[in-house]
């Protein structure tokens, strides 16, 4: 039995856009947070290595992080490259060396260099490796751990934004 003036369907469709948007509010609120503590955790970086942490509220409210930096996911769960065989690694040890050729490869100390120059005039310019490991970030400095750790505070800012709602 219906009351008079009270539409049970026009209650819930209202409820249910009132729910959607409180849940599109709290993304755009948790998901700058979120993402924010993890430009911190990257530390010294270029500006335009943090620009590549995002975050999307889409139309039916879910909450996506997204970092498309190119070693966003060796960084978050660690990784190994190695080389083709018959090939090497080259790490450089400065950054201005990045673009020098180098002259001829020896071995120092069991380890192999790139050398520049010639004689005594030569300077090792790089490393040459057949395997480099890099280790994951600590867990407190995992973007999915950071979203994880605000969780309770979207549920929070859900209920608080569906209360006080515009």
């Amino acid at each position: 039995m219906a009351l008079d003036g009270w539409d049970a369907k026009k209650f819930m469709d209202q409820f249910d856009r009132d729910a959607l948007n409180a849940r599109k509010r709290a993304g755009r609120k948790i998901g700058a947070k979120n993402i924010r503590e993890a430009k911190k955790t990257l530390g010294k970086v270029s500006s335009i290595r943090k620009k590549q942490m995002k975050y999307k509220v889409f139309r039916t409210g879910t909450l996506v992080h997204r970092d498309v930096g190119p070693d966003a996911r060796s960084r978050e769960y660690g990784s190994i490259a190695k080389a083709k065989p018959g090939h090497g690694l080259r790490i450089n040890l400065k950054k201005e060396y990045r673009k020098l050729d180098g002259d001829f490869v020896a071995a120092v100390n069991g380890r192999m260099f790139l050398f520049e120059g010639e004689g005594e005039k030569a300077r090792p310019i790089a490393l040459i490796a057949q395997t480099i490991k890099r280790k994951a970030v600590d867990k407190t400095k995992r973007l999915s751990d950071i979203a994880e750790g605000n969780l309770n505070d979207y549920v929070e800012l859900i209920e608080k934004e569906l209360i006080d709602g515009r």
